[in-house]
């Protein structure tokens, strides 16, 4: 099971490099363009997802819940990202993945939660101008 998902994963990187090199401009003037980064983490992760492939050890055919978990909350967080906006959706994932699966308490989950969000949002929104979903809540 673990091959199939790595040669899954090793698509994924390789549509990303298609879309980053054919779709995008890889360097505009003196400097990388917008198809840049995804041209090259599509192309280390389709190489690195490869290599997970190729390697000779056995797989094991169990799907264990510590390896479903990740890729389930993962999905509902991009899924939530059209209705609550990235801000919110990501300070929530935070708080939620740090207190039902690390099992820290509430309140230091909800504290680490907010002040990572907080920084991410300060860092992109205000230093780098770089737009983030708002979804329907406009947050």
């Amino acid at each position: 099971m673990g091959r199939i998902v790595s040669a899954a994963i090793a698509l994924f990187g390789v549509f990303w490099a298609y879309q980053g090199w054919f779709h995008h401009e890889i360097w505009v003037d003196k400097g990388p363009g917008g198809g840049f980064l995804p041209f090259v983490i599509g192309l280390l992760t389709a190489v690195l997802s490869l290599f997970e492939v190729f390697k000779n050890e056995p797989s094991s055919s169990k799907i264990e819940k510590k390896h479903v978990v990740p890729v389930i909350a993962t999905l509902v967080m991009i899924a939530a990202f059209e209705v609550f906006g990235m801000i919110l959706t990501f300070g929530l994932f935070v708080i939620a993945w740090l207190a039902f699966l690390e099992k820290y308490p509430m309140l230091k989950a909800a504290t680490i939660g907010i002040g990572t969000t907080a920084v991410v949002y300060f860092v992109f929104k205000h230093f780098l101008h770089v737009p983030f979903p708002t979804g329907y809540l406009g947050i």
